[in-house]
């Protein structure tokens, strides 16, 4: 027991700052741990578009599996194939300064990677989205009618995107004939793809942007695979 009051006031504030440091110090563990899981395990995704209407309406919230090649410590499979759900980066020529990357990386440590300052974006690619991989590296395609015909790598025929996917999904070919398909070409010349290029299209192909404008998508353009659409909770499933 203290022997003056002195001795009891500092026992007190010693007390009082060991419980803050630890406060302090597992709030800060738990901002390490939930960073780290956001940025190297899985992290949410808002669908801010009808770009790939009807399967993710907007407002739809989906996880996104990273996709770091060099690590093997997922618990989810990032393969890219077929009909995948991938988040893709714009192509972005402007680098952002130390300045910039010090003070995103502050932001989306403290708001758990869901927000940065400085957002890089494109005038065509725009900003971060959900597109499908339809061609795969070494494919050959083309378009007619919005619908991507494909030659894989070694084959001899054509078929259509839905008879070669292992997933099936929906896409919207018509708006009416009063709405405009905002430039978006319906039919595309046959380009072989190469070594680590995907070709990614919008569900939405009439108004919606993907490689028919920016062009064949880099795999290192490809921030990760959606794997869970959790929101709305009516639509709960695995992808």
């Amino acid at each position: 027991m203290a022997s003056n009051p002195y001795d009891f006031s500092f026992s007190s504030r010693k007390e009082f700052h060991k419980k803050v440091f630890v406060i302090i110090r597992n709030c800060l563990l738990v901002f390490v741990f939930m960073n780290l899981v956001l940025k190297f395990l899985m992290f949410p995704v808002r669908v801010t578009s009808e770009a790939m209407m009807p399967e993710f309406p907007e407002d739809s919230f989906v996880f996104v599996t990273p996709n770091y090649s060099s690590w093997n410590i997922s618990l989810f499979d990032r393969t890219l194939e077929r009909g995948s759900v991938v988040y893709v980066e714009p192509v972005v020529e402007e680098k952002l300064s130390f300045i910039k990357k010090a003070v995103n990386f502050i932001t989306a440590f403290f708001s758990f990677q869901q927000y940065k300052v400085f957002v890089q974006e494109n005038a065509i690619s725009g900003t971060p989205s959900l597109r499908r991989v339809v061609g795969l590296p070494g494919d050959s395609v083309y378009m007619k009618d919005y619908v991507l015909y494909i030659k894989p790598a070694g084959e001899q025929h054509y078929l259509t995107e839905f008879e070669l996917t292992p997933r099936m999904y929906e896409t919207v070919q018509s708006k009416g004939k009063n709405l405009s398909n905002a430039g978006i070409p319906a039919q595309l010349e046959e380009i072989v793809l190469g070594e680590d290029e995907y070709f990614l299209l919008a569900d939405d192909r009439i108004s919606s942007v993907d490689s028919r404008v920016y062009g064949p998508v880099q795999k290192s353009r490809i921030g990760g695979k959606a794997f869970l659409r959790y929101f709305p909770f009516s639509a709960f499933s695995t992808l």
